[in-house]
This record gives C-alpha cells, sequence and structure tokens, in this order.
C-alpha cells in the first residue's frame, strides 16, 4: 500500500511554483542558461553512450529540455496535490 506523507506538500508546493516560475523567465537568465547546458551534456553523453553519431541540433535539445521541464513540474504538481489530500483527510494512496 502506498503511503503519501501528509506533510510533504510543504516542500513540494514551492518547488513546483519555482519551476512554473523557472519556465516564464527570459533565456538570458542564469538558471535557464544553466539548465540548457545541462541539458547539452546530457544529449551529447547519451549520444556517447548509445555509441550512435547523433547529432544533438539545438531544437533537439530544446525539445528534450521543455520536455523534461514539463515533465518535473507535472511530477510536483500530482505529489503536492496527493499531499496535500492527505493532509486535508482524503483517502489518498
Amino acid at each position: 500500500m502506498l503511503q503519501i506523507d501528509p506533510n510533504a506538500w510543504l516542500v513540494t508546493l514551492p518547488i513546483t511554483i519555482g519551476l512554473v516560475q523557472l519556465f516564464f523567465q527570459p533565456a538570458d537568465h542564469p538558471i535557464r542558461r544553466l539548465l540548457k547546458n545541462v541539458v547539452q551534456m546530457e544529449a551529447e553523453v547519451w549520444s556517447r553512450l548509445t555509441l550512435a553519431d547523433l547529432e544533438a541540433t539545438a531544437s533537439r535539445t530544446f525539445r528534450i529540455g521543455r520536455l523534461v521541464h514539463c515533465f518535473a513540474t507535472v511530477c510536483m504538481a500530482v505529489a503536492s496535490l496527493a499531499s496535500l489530500g492527505a493532509f486535508v483527510g482524503l483517502p489518498v494512496g
């Protein structure tokens, strides 16, 4: 049986809000530049690990970065809602 901590929303909700705010920051924001570099390095590592000569184009890494960001935001939002539901006494999990 899945057990959800009823107080976890105190941590996951601010992280979710931060991820949403990060999405609306300009491209030259330092954190956005850092995340862009991390996504480019990740794409290069995956191309080396698969031993394929994959060209890590800017559009491909942009799509991967956006997908990872959206996935993380949705997961944190679902975790926040589940924890908040457990906090108010709803039968979740």
